[in-house]
C-alpha cells in the first residue's frame, strides 16, 4: 500500500502518542519502511529520528543498545547526504540523540575505546558556528574522560564549556551537572562547588525539577572533604529527599556520605532500602560506583567488629522459589570488592591503564573525616547530652518524689519547653527554637518519647515559622509516630500533619503534602480547620497546575469558612476558586465565582482596611481573568478600578501594578493616550520594597516608549 506524505506524518502522530513499547517501535517503523520506500525523505528523516526515541525508551539489554546505535547512525547518515533537510528542530534531536549515545558508549565496556572516540570526533566535526552543539560534545567527554582518566581530554573539554553557552535542547543545570561531577572525581572540591553554585541558586535554570537535588548528590561529599560540615549535612539530607532510588551513582553518593561522615548505621539502613540494586553483577560505570561504595561500608562495619553480623537478602519475588540469603557483613565486603575488582579491571583493559582500579579500590579505602557527624541540630544537642552523662542524673533519681522540685531534670525540660511556647507564641520563633531543641533533647534523655514528641512538634512549628522547611519537616517526620493516639486527632497529630503540609511543597513533595492534608480531613470536626485544610489543598492543586481541582478544594473551603462566620476567608477563597476556573479555561464560572465573593466582600467590615484591600483584590483578579479571555477592553477597565480602590489603602506597591497592568491592556487595544495616562499615574508612588520599584522602572521604560 502508497501512502502520501500527509498520511505517514499522521501515522508518525499517532504513533508518538502511544505508550512506549513494542507496539510503538513496530509503528514508527512501519512509517519508517513506507517513507524510505516512497522516497519521501522529510517524513523517512522524522520517522527515523522518532524510531530512535522509541527504542530508547524500551532498552533493556545489550541487544536493544545495538538496536538504538544503529538507528541513530542512520540517522546520522541521513544528515550527511542531505544536511539542508534538517531544521533547527529535527538537529536539536539528533544533538539530543547523540548526547544519548555518547553516554551509554561511554559506559558500557563491551564498545572499544577507539569506537567509542571516533562518534566522539566525528560529531564534533559536524558542529556548526552557529549552533551551541560543541557543549553537548565536552560535556560528554567529561564523563568518557572520567572512565579512562584521559586528564589532557578533561582539561581540554573543561576550558571549551568555560567559554560557551549550553544549547536550547538541553537542560542547562543538568548539562552543567557532567563539570561538577568531573571535578569531584577528581578531588577538585572547591572547583566542583563553584561550578555548582549557579545550579543550587537557580541561575542555571533546571527544565527538569531535577535540581539542586541532583548536585547536592555530589556535594555532599565535596563540602565533608572541605570542611564545610553544616553545608554538608544539609546537602545530604535535602539530597535524599530528592534521590531517584533507581540511580546507582546517587545511592553510591550517600553511602559514602555516611561512612566519611561517621554514620554507618545511617549508611546501613540506606543500604538495606536498595538492595535491589545489588541483585546483579554490575556491567556498568554507575554500578561499579555502587559496589565500590557499598565494599567501602562493609569494609567499616568489618573493621569496626562487626563482621559476622548478619543482613538478610530478600528472595526476588519475580524469581519463582528463590528464598532469602544470609550474608555475614565480612562476607559481602568480599562479594563486593570482587566485583569491583572484576568490572573495574575490564574498564581498565579497554583504557590501557589501572585508573578506574585504582581509584575504586581508593574509595573503597576511604576513613571517616569526622567521629560522628550528626544530622540535624537536634541530633546534635542530644549526641551532646548522651556524651555528658553528668548533665543528666539517672531516671530513677530524676524522678525521685523527694527530689528538691529546682533540681529536676524533668523540671528543667518542661522549663526550656514552657519558655518555647511563650517565645513562639509572642513572635519569637527564631529564639523559640533554641528552647525546643533543648526540651526535645532532654525529654528523650529522660526516656520520655510523649513529652519529647509534643517538644519536636513545637520545635517544628518554630521551624516553619522562620521559613527552615527541612528541618521542619524532618521534626515533624520524627514526632509524628510518637505522638500518643488519644492525641493524633487533636493539636499535636493534626499540627505535625500540617506542619509537614507546609514544608514538604517547598521541598519538592506536593504530593505528600496532599497525602498529610488528606490524614488532616479524615480527623477533623471542626468546620474552620476543614476549611484551613481545604484551601491549603488549593493552593497546592494550583500550583501542580490541577486547576480544576483546586477550584473544587478552595469552593469547599469557602463552604467551610461560611459555616463558621469567617467572611475574609470565605471571600478570599470565592476569589482563589475564580481564579482557578479561568486557569482552567472556564471563562463562565470563574466570572460567577468572582461575583459570588464581590457579594461577601459586601458584607466585611466597612470601618477595616483589610475589607477595602480585599475587594481591590477582588477588582485585580478580576481584571486577570478577563484579560486572560481575551476581554481587554473590560480587563483594562478593571484594573484601573482596581488601582482606584487601592488607592484607599496603605498599599502603594499594588497601585502601581495595576495601572501597569491598565497600560499594557491599553496598548494592547491601540490606545497608547490612555496607556500613557495610566503609566502616569502609576510612577507617581513611591517605591515601598524592590519588586515595586522592578514596576516602576518598567513603567517608565515604557511611558519613554510612548513619548
Amino acid at each position: 500500500m502508497t501512502y502520501t506524505a500527509a498520511e505517514l506524518s499522521g501515522l508518525l502522530a499517532e504513533a508518538d502518542d502511544m505508550p512506549p513499547g513494542e507496539a510503538q517501535v513496530d509503528a514508527v517503523r512501519d512509517v519508517v519502511r513506507h517513507a524510505e520506500a516512497a522516497g519521501l525523505l522529510d517524513v523517512e528523516i522524522e520517522a527515523r529520528l522518532a524510531l530512535v526515541d522509541a527504542l530508547m525508551l524500551t532498552a533493556e539489554n545489550a541487544d536493544d543498545v545495538n538496536a538504538i546505535v544503529t538507528a541513530f547512525t542512520r540517522c546520522v547518515g541521513l544528515y550527511t547526504a542531505h544536511p539542508d533537510r534538517f531544521d533547527d528542530d529535527l538537529l536539536d534531536m539528533l544533538w539530543r540523540q547523540f548526547a544519548a549515545q555518547g553516554i551509554v558508549l561511554t559506559l558500557m565496556v563491551v564498545y572499544p575505546l577507539r569506537l567509542v572516540r571516533g562518534v566522539f570526533d566525528d560529531m564534533e566535526g559536524r558542529c556548526r558556528p552557529d549552533r551551541d552543539d560543541l557543549h553537548t560534545v565536552h560535556s560528554i567527554r567529561l564523563l568518557l574522560a572520567e572512565v579512562t582518566g584521559d586528564a589532557e581530554m578533561g582539561e581540554r573539554a573543561l576550558a571549551t564549556l568555560r567559554h560557551r553557552e549550553p544549547p536550547q535542547y538541553a537542560c542547562p543545570a543538568c548539562l552543567s551537572l557532567y563539570q561538577v561531577r568531573y571535578l569531584a572525581s577528581l578531588g577538585r572540591d572547591a572547583e566542583a562547588i563553584a561550578v555548582a553554585q549557579p545550579i543550587i541558586t537557580g541561575e542555571t535554570p533546571c527544565d527538569t525539577d531535577s535540581q539542586p537535588a541532583d548536585v547536592l548528590q555530589i556535594l555532599q561529599n565535596c563540602y565533608l572533604r572541605t570542611g564545610d560540615l553544616e553545608e554538608a549535612r544539609d546537602a545530604h539530607r535535602l539530597a535524599y529527599r530528592g534521590l531517584d532510588h533507581d540511580d546507582e551513582f546517587d545511592v553510591a553518593q550517600h553511602l559514602r556520605f555516611c561512612v566519611l561522615s561517621g554514620n554507618t548505621e545511617r549508611g546501613l539502613e540506606i543500604f538495606r532500602q536498595h538492595l535491589r540494586l545489588l541483585e546483579d553483577t554490575p556491567t556498568v560505570l554507575y554500578e561499579l560506583e555502587l559496589a565500590s561504595a557499598s565494599a567501602l561500608l562493609f569494609r567499616t562495619l568489618v573493621e569496626a567488629g562487626r563482621g559476622e553480623e548478619v543482613l538478610i537478602w530478600p528472595a526476588n519475588p519475580d524469581v519463582p522459589d528463590e528464598e532469602d540469603e544470609e550474608w555475614t557483613f565480612a562476607d559481602l565486603h568480599e562479594d563486593l570488592l570482587r566485583d569491583v575488582t572484576e568490572l573495574a579491571g575490564r574498564y581498565d583493559e579497554r583504557s590501557g591503564n589501572t585508573h578506574l582500579h585504582d581509584r575504586m579500590h581508593a574509595i573503597i579505602q576511604e576513613t571517616p573525616l569526622v567521629d560522628e557527624l550528626p544530622l540535624s541540630p537536634l541530633a546534635a544537642r542530644r549526641k551532646q547530652i548522651e556524651q555528658t552523662p553528668t548533665e543528666l542524673p539517672e531516671i530513677a533519681d530524676a524522678l525521685k518524689e523527694d527530689a528538691p522540685f529546682e533540681e529536676s531534670p524533668l523540671d528543667k525540660a518542661l522549663a526550656h519547653a514552657r519558655q518555647g511556647e511563650d517565645l513562639l507564641n509572642s513572635g519569637s520563633a527564631d529564639r523559640a527554637i533554641g528552647e525546643f531543641i533543648e526540651a526535645a533533647a532532654r525529654f528523650t534523655a529522660l526516656g520520655d518519647t510523649r513529652l519529647a514528641a509534643f517538644a519536636r512538634v513545637d520545635l517544628s512549628t518554630a521551624y516553619l515559622t522562620v521559613g527552615r522547611h527541612l528541618d521542619a519537616a524532618e521534626c515533624a517526620e520524627e514526632a509524628l509516630p510518637d505522638v500518643p493516639p488519644e492525641k493524633d486527632a487533636e493539636y499535636t497529630g493534626m499540627q505535625a500533619r500540617w506542619v509537614l503540609a507546609c514544608a514538604y511543597p517547598e521541598l519538592g513533595q506536593s504530593e505528600d503534602a496532599l497525602r498529610m492534608l488528606a490524614e488532616m480531613t479524615e480527623r477533623a470536626t471542626e468546620p474552620g480547620t476543614l476549611g484551613r485544610v481545604a484551601k491549603k489543598e488549593g493552593e497546592i492543586l494550583g500550583a501542580l497546575d490541577r486547576d480544576d481541582e483546586a477550584a473544587a478544594r478552595y469552593t469547599e473551603a469557602a463552604s467551610q469558612f461560611a459555616k463558621t462566620g469567617d467572611l475574609f476567608e470565605e471571600a478570599v477563597c470565592l476569589r482563589q476558586a475564580a481564579l482557578a476556573h479561568s486557569w482552567a479555561g472556564d471563562l463562565d464560572e470563574a466570572l460567577a465565582f468572582a461575583e459570588r465573593s464581590r457579594e461577601v466582600v459586601k458584607h466585611l467590615p466597612h470601618d477595616e482596611e483589610r475589607s477595602t484591600w480585599e475587594l481591590a483584590v477582588l477588582q485585580y483578579d478580576r481584571a486577570r481573568i478577563l484579560a486572560t479571555h481575551d476581554r481587554t477592553e473590560e480587563a483594562a477597565t478593571e484594573a484601573e478600578l482596581a488601582a482606584e480602590t487601592f488607592r484607599e489603602t496603605t498599599d502603594r506597591a499594588f497601585v502601581t501594578r495595576c495601572e501597569l497592568m491598565a497600560a499594557k491592556l491599553w496598548y494592547d487595544l491601540g490606545t497608547p493616550a490612555h496607556a500613557k495616562a495610566a503609566l502616569e499615574r502609576a510612577l507617581h508612588e513611591p517605591a515601598e520594597d524592590n519588586d515595586h520599584q522592578a514596576d516602576l522602572t518598567e513603567a517608565q521604560s515604557l511611558l519613554d516608549d510612548l513619548r
